[in-house]
């Protein structure tokens, strides 16, 4: 008993203090683990009752020593038993196999592995993480995680980060570690921390497999229904020397957020010196317990001057037309024909669910005014400079065990777009069968044309994949 007592005490320690942590983007078939949700995991030492609590220590103290109370001697047992530590641990494993016709990873959940746009080819694909959390004592804990995937066979220190709380009043994470900002499920562009310069993808063999975002340090300051986020962060690829970066080579940003039961409101900026200037605001709001709106919108301004070079590596020739760029920069006055440093960008989307979320539904329009660094970490696909669509309907049925689902991405200004037709199924425990037929479609010139996955640049694919998944 005393020991259920002693870990139920830091469990529900370490629950009240509320990390402004940052929210995650949430795919509709993303199976991999948000490591704070380590901490939220239901144990089996929380239903102890506080008078059942009350009795262990009734027990544990003799009664009325020494002039002292049972009370007091209560409230010391209590303190000495929340200042041990301890530890869990967290395993998550999966297993893929499949056939793919020119797609080597699955559209619906990026994360699975990179596309490498092959004929076609049999899937196969091995990933295990393993989390240690070591609660050291009520202000301190240490969280580390490893991965292994096939084919590499390599072990990744995935994350690693302590976080230190100082008197209830500010919160401290330090080390390697994810960050994420933004609301956006299909266009993340309010995710700062996410994006790369132009020329991020020659400092590092392949940017998309790093799934930690390097070193940060992140400081949360709890203001009444709000706070401040503080953060000094850099990723790999951004510095010749990863041991020891320069000043320049160290991003700083941070945000405001305001929590009612009415909205959630956030503005941030985030500084990098080989990067745009940003800053961004995120509005959200629930409406009838079942539907959620969001804007977003962000301001940027050139710093290194990118815009006056038309963007020949994404080949976004509907910019290079409205700007009427040159070929070459001695063919225009310099001054005149710079395009406008600050660019500005907005969305506006919804997300429902009804029967008990067995329906979904979701849409977007997102204007992107930048026209320069529109790669983003993680994602297979830029940003598409101008007007752009999406959507996702999904259904569940048979017990909720079949999910039939459509995805849908449009860009106008560029007459591009790609559609995701699938169905994932719940055969057993553990396994889920998936299908999925990804179609590109539009302008050869446009964007999801010109990132296809397939090397043969076909429009179609067909994807059918068997994954065995569970953790401890």
């Amino acid at each position: 008993m005393m020991r259920r007592l002693c870990y139920s005490f830091l469990f529900l320690l370490f629950m009240t203090a509320p990390l402004f942590a940052e929210e995650a983007s949430e795919d509709l078939m993303d199976e991999d683990m948000n490591l704070d949700a380590l901490f939220e995991e239901e144990s089996e030492f929380q239903d102890i009752s506080e008078e059942e609590t009350k009795e262990v220590a009734r027990q544990a103290v003799p009664q009325e020593q020494s002039g002292v109370s049972s009370t007091d001697k209560e409230i010391d047992l209590l303190n000495d038993v929340i200042k041990k530590s301890s530890y869990s641990l967290i395993g998550n494993f999966r297993f893929v196999g499949g056939y793919s016709s020119g797609w080597n990873y699955m559209p619906w959940n990026p994360g699975i592995n990179d596309s490498s746009g092959l004929d076609s080819m049999a899937l196969m694909d091995m990933k295990s993480s393993i989390s240690l959390n070591f609660q050291i004592g009520p202000e301190f804990r240490v969280l580390q995680k490893y991965s292994l995937s096939f084919p590499e066979l390599e072990t990744e220190v995935t994350e690693f980060f302590c976080d230190f709380n100082v008197k209830n009043s500010l919160y401290v994470r330090m080390g390697r570690q994810t960050v994420t900002w933004g609301i956006s499920r299909n266009f993340p562009f309010t995710n700062l921390t996410a994006r790369v310069p132009d020329d991020f993808g020659d400092r590092t063999n392949d940017p998309y497999l790093d799934e930690a975002d390097s070193y940060a340090l992140k400081l949360n300051l709890p203001l009444g229904i709000g706070g401040i986020e503080g953060l000094v962060f850099t990723r790999n690829g951004f510095f010749e020397d990863p041991l020891q970066p320069s000043a320049d080579e160290i991003g700083y940003g941070g945000n405001v957020n305001l929590a009612t039961r009415n909205f959630d409101l956030t503005m941030g900026t985030f500084y990098h010196a080989q990067m745009n200037l940003r800053g961004f605001y995120s509005f959200s709001s629930t409406l009838f317990k079942n539907i959620e709106i969001y804007q977003e919108g962000l301001i940027s301004y050139d710093i290194q001057g990118d815009d006056i070079q038309p963007d020949r590596e994404n080949r976004f020739t509907a910019i290079d037309a409205y700007y009427q760029y040159p070929v070459t920069r001695d063919d225009y006055d310099y001054e005149s024909t710079l395009s406008d440093a600050w660019d500005f960008s907005l969305n506006l989307g919804f997300y429902m669910d009804f029967f008990d979320k067995k329906l979904k539904l979701s849409g977007e329009y997102f204007y992107c005014g930048e026209e320069t660094e529109l790669d983003v970490k993680n994602t297979q696909f830029p940003l598409l400079w101008g007007h752009n669509l999406a959507g996702m309907v999904s259904y569940k049925t048979g017990k909720n065990k079949l999910n039939l689902f459509t995805q849908l991405k449009y860009n106008p200004s560029e007459n591009s777009g790609l559609v995701i037709p699938g169905i994932t199924w719940d055969a057993v425990p553990y396994l889920t069968i998936n299908m999925a037929t990804p179609i590109v479609w539009g302008s050869l010139d446009g964007g999801y044309n010109q990132h296809n996955p397939d090397r043969k640049d076909r429009p179609v694919s067909f994807i059918i994949t068997a994954v065995l998944s569970g953790k401890i």
